[in-house]
């Protein structure tokens, strides 16, 4: 029987090589990458066991889970708001190559995981022109009074569904998008920003 493994490929394929699009004069204005290596996991409450599964994340993890559109992390484990009672946990397959299983086996009674690992396209966006861009197709305000480093939305960007969140005042953000929308997100990313001059830089 031959021997098959699955090779693991970007939903995006531009984003997996170094390159300049778009303005070529002066330094680029946009920096886009995708981030690679990391476990993804949805996490939903059981019925009345919100309150457990808060305490239990704050003893295991050292977090605080938030109640608002907000990102938290510690030990290098995220936890973002997405929704009453619903969570993303995000960290580096390197330090926890079986993430949803390790959810599962310290907090299972308490809440439902699933692993989004293949199911969600991660990219990071930043630079000066960023929230310029960002702007043509998401209708959120960005203004750094208005949405600040560790601030998340549910929204959409040019009608796509994303989940976006900021990570440093660079400004830099990071979009999570479904896999099968990905190709169409960058299309709509690299025409917004091409005037602005992009440098992709994968695995990142």
């Amino acid at each position: 029987m031959a021997n098959r493994t699955l090779e693991l490929r970007s939903a995006v394929p531009e984003l997996s090589r170094n390159s300049r699009i778009g303005r070529q004069d002066g330094p680029a204005r946009l920096v886009v990458s995708e981030m690679t290596g990391i476990s993804v996991v949805s996490i939903a409450a059981r019925k009345g066991q919100s309150g457990s599964l808060q305490g239990a994340v704050k003893k295991l993890f050292k977090i605080e889970l938030p109640n608002t559109p907000r990102r938290v992390e510690a030990g290098g484990v995220a936890f973002l708001w997405a929704g009453p009672d619903q969570w993303i946990a995000i960290t580096n397959m390197a330090a926890h190559p079986d993430f949803d299983r390790e959810l599962v086996a310290k907090l299972g009674k308490f809440a439902s995981f699933t692993d989004q690992g293949d199911a969600r396209t991660l990219i990071r966006v930043s630079g000066p022109a960023s929230r310029e861009v960002i702007a043509t197709g998401v209708p959120l305000d960005l203004h750094p009074r208005a949405f600040q480093p560790d601030d998340v939305a549910l929204t959409h960007a040019s009608h796509i569904a994303v989940t976006i969140w900021q990570i440093d005042e660079e400004p830099t953000f990071v979009f999570a998008v479904a896999r099968g929308f990905a190709r169409s997100f960058w299309h709509w990313l690299s025409d917004s920003g091409s005037i602005h001059g992009i440098e992709v830089s994968p695995g990142t």
